[in-house]
C-alpha cells in the first residue's frame, strides 16, 4: 500500500490513521456537497456539521485497516458512515478534531503554512491612518 500512516496514542491505546486516497478525497468532497446549507448565527447546526465531518474524514482514514472494510454489500461508503457512527459515539471530542487535523496533514489536504499568511493585518479596509506605536514620535521639521 503506498498511502501514508500516522499513529496516534491516546490514554495508551494506539491509533493507525492513513492518508486518504485520491478516491477518498473525491468521496469526500461529495459528502460535504450533500450536506445542508446552514444558516447564517446557526451555531449549533454549524458545531454538529463541523464535528460530523471529522469524525466521516477520520473514518475514512480508519476504514484502511478496520475490520468493517469489505464487508457491506452497500460499499465503502456505507462502511465509512458505520465506522463514522462508531467514532461520533465513542471518541471524545477533543480526539476526533485532533485525527481530523492529523488525517488532513497526511493527505496533502491543508495549505502549508506561509509566513504571509502568519502575519496578521489589523488595519480595517479604507483605513489609511498610520500604525499607532509604543515608541515617541519625532517632531516634523
Amino acid at each position: 500500500m503506498f498511502l501514508k500512516t500516522n499513529e496516534l496514542t491516546r490514554n495508551g491505546q494506539t491509533i493507525f490513521l492513513f492518508e486518504l486516497s485520491a478516491l477518498q478525497r473525491i468521496q469526500y468532497l461529495e459528502y460535504l456537497k450533500n450536506i445542508e446549507a446552514i444558516e447564517e448565527g446557526d451555531f449549533q447546526k454549524a458545531m454538529a456539521v463541523t464535528v460530523e465531518t471529522g469524525a466521516y474524514v477520520v473514518a475514512m482514514s480508519l476504514w484502511h485497516g478496520h475490520t468493517l472494510k469489505g464487508t457491506l454489500k452497500e460499499g465503502a461508503v456505507a462502511e465509512y458512515v458505520k465506522i463514522q457512527q462508531e467514532v461520533l459515539s465513542t471518541w471524545p471530542l477533543e480526539l476526533i478534531a485532533e485525527a481530523d487535523f492529523r488525517v488532513k496533514q497526511l493527505s496533502g489536504m491543508l495549505p502549508l503554512p506561509d509566513e504571509e499568511d502568519v502575519a496578521i493585518d489589523t488595519t480595517a479596509p479604507g483605513d489609511d491612518t498610520e500604525p499607532v506605536s509604543a515608541e515617541k514620535s519625532l517632531p516634523v521639521s
